[in-house]
């Protein structure tokens, strides 16, 4: 699993990334290995968002992060939004037991 959490600047462009997330192309549900993807935000924290994407393995995950379709996939986010760089983190789990 892959956890992608990323924080938006400007509180007031929240809602546009929860209808992007919701209007998303869908281009890594294609991906060879992709197994399912969950978009959270924190109730205490609403500027932040965590994309969770399951996968076969770490090869199919690492494939899908280095192909054109990730960039084109990520540059769809609304325009004009600014990231707090400092909370822009992705992490990659082992999946232990469900």
């Amino acid at each position: 699993m892959a956890m992608s959490r990323f924080e938006i600047k400007d509180t007031a462009k929240i809602g546009a990334v929860r209808e992007a997330f919701r209007n998303r192309p869908r281009l890594v549900d294609e991906a060879e290995g992709f197994v399912r993807l969950d978009v959270l935000q924190p109730q205490d924290t609403p500027s932040e968002f965590w994309v969770l994407t399951y996968w076969r393995d770490r090869a199919a995950f690492d494939t899908w992060y280095e192909s054109p379709a990730f960039k084109v996939a990520h540059d769809r986010l609304p325009e004009g939004i600014k990231l707090v760089q400092s909370a822009t983190r992705i992490s990659v789990f082992d999946h232990i037991v469900s």
